[in-house]
C-alpha cells in the first residue's frame, strides 16, 4: 500500500459534526432533565418541601401554608422546623405565627392570623422583642400583645 493510498485517520467525514453535536445534545437533555424535574418537584436545584405549616410559613411558601391550615394544620401547635429555616438563634419548635413572624414578611403573618394562628403572651413578647431588637417593628407590633411597646423590652431590644 502506498503512503498516498493509506487514509489519514483524522480525516473522516463524520468527525466534525458528531465532535460539535455531541456536546449539544447532552446540554439539551439535562436542561431537559432538570426542567421537568423541577415541574414534577423533583430536581438538584429544588429545596425540600415543608413538612407542617409553620415550615411552610418559615419558607414564605403561602400556597402550601393555605393548603395545610385548609386541611386540618392546628394553628395555635408548635411544630418542629428544619435548623437554619428561621434565625439562627431561633429555636426549632415554634408556632406557626411565630414562623411567620420571623420571616419579617407581614402578608406571611397576615395569612397565618387569618387561619387563627395565636402565639401566647409570653410567646408573643418574645418574638416582638426579638424583631423589635433587628429594626422590623412593623411585624413586631401585628404579633405583640395590645400593651406591648419596644420599651417593655429593655435591654433585651438592642439593635443585633
Amino acid at each position: 500500500m502506498r503512503p498516498s493510498e493509506r487514509r489519514d485517520p483524522m480525516n473522516r467525514p463524520w468527525a466534525v459534526p458528531l465532535v460539535i453535536v455531541a456536546p449539544l445534545v447532552a446540554a439539551v437533555g439535562f436542561v431537559a432533565a432538570v426542567t421537568l424535574g423541577g415541574a414534577a418537584g423533583m430536581g438538584p436545584f429544588r429545596p425540600d418541601p415543608p413538612r407542617n405549616v409553620a415550615e411552610a410559613l418559615a419558607l414564605s411558601d403561602s400556597a402550601t401554608a393555605v393548603r395545610m391550615f385548609r386541611d386540618g394544620a392546628d394553628p395555635a401547635a408548635m411544630y418542629d422546623i428544619r435548623p437554619g429555616m428561621l434565625a439562627s438563634d431561633v429555636g426549632t419548635r415554634v408556632r406557626p405565627l411565630s414562623a411567620a413572624a420571623y420571616t419579617s414578611d407581614d402578608d406571611m403573618v397576615r395569612l397565618a392570623q387569618r387561619f387563627g394562628a395565636t402565639l401566647l403572651p409570653a410567646e408573643a413578647r418574645e418574638v416582638a422583642c426579638f424583631l423589635a431588637g433587628k429594626g422590623r417593628t412593623s411585624v413586631s407590633h401585628m404579633i405583640s400583645p395590645p400593651d406591648w411597646t419596644p420599651d417593655a423590652c429593655g435591654e433585651a431590644v438592642q439593635q443585633r
